[in-house]
């Protein structure tokens, strides 16, 4: 019965064409070029191996009346003229006139050139073209079309030159193991000798979210517009990085609420970035502070990664690098120490314009790399950039991604601030205890005396940009790291907000801390 109608269908045996997959060893070849080529995930080798291990010989003709003709002509005797000049005669007409030649005058016979009857004279065959049986000069069309999978299978042929082949990469639903992947195959195997591609990635199909197919007359249509009108296109971009594409994968309102709350993320880090680069000069300090130099070796571990995961297809693991670089490394911890720098330091102050400087490198650097994921709201930052930096490219996908700086690596710096990051999260804590307990308001109003833990082997630290606290002592020692949270000393500055000892120390601006009036007097 057909699947469609349900009607039921008569059979018949009718005559064939097919293309031998198992002739002159075309199939040890297949097998050969399966095992030549990069399956993404790997899993699809087995798939295609087998089917292809197993196949019977292709039957690549179909009784219709459209579709790309089945070029042979047929002697009353039943004897094809299958010779390389006839062949050859009808390729180079259909390369002139298009394959539609062979549907004009149909029902009528086709004569050899010379030949007389009542049939249609094709010129073009090769001069003195007779039965190779019977030496007739009268013959009939093939009425048979080839499979569509020839066509398809062909593709390569049509759109790719010699020096071309073979392309990098397929692309298509895991169906297509039995389908288009296949019939390519088998084609250029059968007339190049190898594979069409290098590589081969394969993705499992959307379903709702009880895991069902998707159909109109169940109702069940999750469309891709009616996503990206509630919530936006990238972050349908971004579900689809995330979602695991080996299998197949569910959408529902309540599975986009992930990376719709990653995405804002992301967003809001760069929109965080390009608020601080407004006054930037584009200078940069001689020396950079050790939270920048962390800073920058995360980010180069960062592209280093990501463009490898791009280059491996592992989209997943890209996104989620890319979403945790900006949720913890810039929003949960550096920018969130910079805030202090950022508004109260004087603005040519080093320290803040090595601050810039490296938010520009990670703001031009993160677009970048989130550029084929976001891709509209890297567009959109960037053109906020060029209003800073008008020298800029028109687009952030024509600048080329820089070249992840060598000299950014330093795993010893990297060591510390991992043992810095262990006492802050500790600090932290402490802090949530003292003010849940009530006895700070904001961490602005205590001052942290730490002991014990590795705080004696890290030198050279601003503890309380660190912690975001007024003050803080390190005791050292040996032993489990201990956090003291104590009310600051003085009383709040209205600028920094920070509680100092020092309010009003310098004559020229009574109501601030020691720290601010210095910085006003270098604006």
């Amino acid at each position: 019965h057909c699947w469609r109608c349900k009607n039921p269908i008569a059979f018949r045996a009718t005559e064939q064409w097919f293309l031998g997959v198992g002739h002159e060893g075309l199939r040890a070849k297949l097998l050969q070029a399966v095992d030549e080529v990069e399956w993404i995930p790997a899993e699809g080798k087995a798939r295609i191996s087998a089917m292809v291990a197993g196949r019977p010989d292709w039957c690549i003709s179909r009784q219709r009346v459209w579709g790309t003709p089945i070029p042979i002509l047929t002697c009353p005797c039943r004897k094809r003229l299958d010779s390389d000049e006839v062949l050859k005669s009808l390729v180079e007409e259909s390369a002139k006139n298009g394959a539609g030649f062979w549907f004009e005058n149909w029902g009528r016979k086709i004569l050899a050139p010379g030949a007389k009857g009542d049939g249609v004279e094709w010129g073009f065959l090769p001069k003195g073209t007779k039965c190779s049986a019977c030496q007739g000069t009268e013959f009939t069309r093939e009425t048979d079309i080839l499979d569509v999978w020839v066509d398809s299978g062909a593709s390569w042929l049509a759109v790719l030159s010699e020096d071309q082949r073979p392309c990098d990469l397929y692309l298509e639903g895991s169906d297509q193991h039995r389908g288009w992947f296949q019939s390519s195959l088998v084609l250029s195997v059968a007339i190049t000798g190898r594979a069409p591609y290098k590589s081969v990635l394969t993705h499992g199909f959307v379903l709702d979210a009880q895991g069902r197919a998707m159909h109109k007359s169940a109702g069940n249509v999750v469309g891709p517009q009616e996503v990206i009108g509630k919530l936006g296109a990238d972050v349908l971009r971004l579900w689809v990085a995330f979602s695991d594409y080996g299998d197949d994968i569910r959408i529902s309102d309540k599975l986009l609420e992930v990376p719709t709350d990653a995405y804002r993320r992301v967003r809001n880090t760069l929109r965080y970035l390009l608020g601080n680069l407004s006054d930037y000069d584009g200078s940069r300090p001689a020396e950079l502070p050790e939270l920048e130099r962390w800073v920058l070796h995360r980010l180069a571990g960062l592209q280093e990664a990501v463009l490898e995961d791009y280059r491996k297809f592992r989209y997943r693991l890209a996104a989620r690098s890319l979403v945790d670089f900006c949720a913890q490394d810039l929003s949960a911890h550096y920018l969130d120490v910079l805030k202090d720098r950022l508004y109260t330091f004087a603005p040519n102050h080093p320290e803040r314009r090595a601050a810039q400087w490296v938010m520009r490198e990670v703001l031009v650097r993160l677009l970048g790399l989130i550029s084929p994921i976001l891709s509209f709201t890297a567009e959109e930052a960037w053109q906020e950039l060029r209003k800073l930096e008008p020298s800029r490219p028109e687009s952030v996908f024509l600048e080329d991604l820089p070249a992840v700086d060598a000299s950014w690596k330093d795993d010893a710096l990297a060591a510390k601030w991992e043992k810095v990051q262990a006492v802050r999260e500790a600090a932290l804590k402490a802090l949530e205890e003292a003010r849940a307990a009530r006895r700070i308001g904001s961490s602005l109003q205590a001052k942290v005396v730490l002991s014990g833990g590795e705080t004696g082997n890290l030198p050279g630290l601003s503890w309380p940009e660190i912690l975001l606290v007024s003050g803080a002592q390190v005791r050292g020692g040996t032993g489990e790291l201990k956090v003291e949270v104590l009310a600051a000393d003085g009383a709040k500055c209205p600028r920094c907000w920070r509680w100092q000892a020092d309010i009003g120390s310098a004559p020229a601006h009574p109501e601030l801390c020691g720290r601010c009036a210095s910085h006003l007097s270098h604006v």
